[in-house]
């Protein structure tokens, strides 16, 4: 975090000098704030920032830095500060998103403003595209613990309960009321087991959902099936390997089971097939699909409008990949954004294997296929990427015009995201699950149309 904040420094200064005293001044005060998103009062400014534009808050300042020459008082000694970024612009105010959660109200926000040259304007680079804001439905109050897997459905016989796996490696059952989470249930499992995913669907049908918590401990994959009785969670079964689902277009939840085991190159994957229930859970139809071979980051739709399905998958290349019958008929996702940036990896001996997050996938008013995804973003770059070290994340969605995957929207996500489940919850019916976890230690909920 150190480091992070000693780059925003430098991106201020170099802001600064490109940009002369005038715009040194574009301060604003913090009129507004709701969790990490923060309004600034930018009524006065001569020059309004833009979005993407950097800012810090200082919330603390030291002794006074004076050159032992001059005598000249240089300003104060920052002890601590908070940076941010601008997400969106109005007229007399602008919200930015910060990069860590701390209380700033009543303060006030320095806005870097790159010089701008007449043709920078008709410029593009790497991750700016023009796309619309898209803008949750809700969003929870701070839940105390950073999550790590993310799961929904009728758990308890309630309606659409939430369920969470937090870092210490524990299943929480939540219910939601006025915004508060309210834990209806938690059960701890063993922390040498540790939990990668969750998933939920009432596969064994008794009209309540069970919750399938995938594991690794250093040699192999389990799924704990747990269910609701009794006012508790209990363990009722185990599964060898990893259980993981999709819910195509808002549909039932399918679930599948991969069986992946360790080798000495690396880890050997069994092809997924759907998980069923007769007198004990057992695979049934085999994924019908080329090139795919891991059960996490996938949906399924009729691309063609054929009445064939066909697989939609991150790639290890960092794109979206739908990939047709043919080995070498395939579409993927613009260059611009990356969708392996995930936290979830698994390690075995010298081999990581990075674990996608989940993909969705509905269509829109116009029958159009949207595909949503997550990037996250990298403290430090490329080399913070590498060990999954990631400060916050965009939620993409990419329309899908019968020949190509383009930009449709996304939006800014205050903190690191480890998977989003669709599916319903509460009183929405239609929704993109996308918790995350912020720096403070906490989780939050947006929740964002899937329609």
């Amino acid at each position: 975090m150190k480091s992070f904040a000693k780059n925003i420094t430098a991106v201020f200064a170099a802001a600064f000098f490109l940009t002369g005293a005038a715009n040194a001044a574009n301060t604003a005060a913090v009129v507004k704030q709701d969790g990490l998103r923060v309004y600034l009062d930018i009524s006065e400014l001569p020059v309004k920032p833009q979005a993407g534009a950097a800012f810090r808050i200082v919330a603390q300042t030291g002794a006074d830095i004076i050159n032992p020459k001059t005598g000249k008082n240089l300003g104060k000694e920052i002890i601590k500060q908070i940076s941010g970024q601008i997400i969106q612009t109005e007229e007399l105010y602008a919200i930015g998103q910060l990069a860590a959660q701390e209380d700033v109200l009543g303060l006030t926000a320095e806005i870097a403003a790159p010089a701008q040259t007449p043709d920078d304007k008709n410029v593009k680079t790497k991750k700016q595209f023009d796309t619309p804001e898209i803008r949750p439905l809700w969003q929870s109050k701070p839940i105390e613990g950073s999550y790590k897997a993310v799961a929904a459905g009728n758990i308890s016989g309630a309606g659409n309960e939430l369920v969470l796996a937090f870092e210490d490696n524990t299943i929480n059952l939540f219910k939601f009321k006025d915004g508060i989470a309210q834990k209806v249930a938690v059960s701890q499992v063993n922390p040498l087991r540790k939990i990668i995913s969750l998933d939920a669907a009432d596969i064994k049908g008794t009209g309540k959902a069970q919750i399938f918590a995938a594991t690794f401990d250093s040699d192999k994959f389990t799924t704990f099936v747990y269910e609701f009785k009794d006012n508790s969670l209990l363990q009722t079964d185990t599964i060898k390997g990893i259980v993981k689902g999709i819910s195509p277009n808002n549909g039932a939840r399918v679930l599948y089971v991969q069986d992946i085991s360790p080798i000495s190159s690396g880890f050997k994957m069994t092809t997924p097939a759907k998980l069923i229930y007769k007198n004990g859970f057992s695979q049934g139809e085999k994924l019908k699909t080329r090139k795919f071979n891991l059960i996490f980051g996938f949906n399924l739709a009729d691309f063609k409008n054929n009445g064939l399905q066909n697989i939609i998958y991150a790639d290890r290349n960092g794109k979206l990949r739908i990939q047709f019958d043919k080995k070498n008929n395939y579409i993927e996702s613009p260059d611009e954004v990356n969708f392996m940036t995930t936290p979830l990896r698994v390690k075995f001996k010298n081999e990581t294997e990075r674990l996608p997050i989940s993909v969705g996938l509905f269509q829109n008013n116009e029958g159009s296929i949207i595909i949503a995804a997550i990037e996250n973003q990298a403290k430090l770059g490329m080399l913070a990427d590498k060990f999954g070290s990631y400060q916050n994340a965009k939620l993409h969605f990419l329309k899908w015009t019968g020949n190509s995957l383009e930009h449709y929207g996304s939006a800014d996500i205050g903190g690191v995201v480890y998977d989003i489940a669709q599916a319903p919850l509460g009183e929405y019916a239609r929704t993109l699950i996308v918790p995350f976890a912020s720096n403070a230690g906490s989780t939050t909920i947006l929740l964002f149309s899937a329609e």
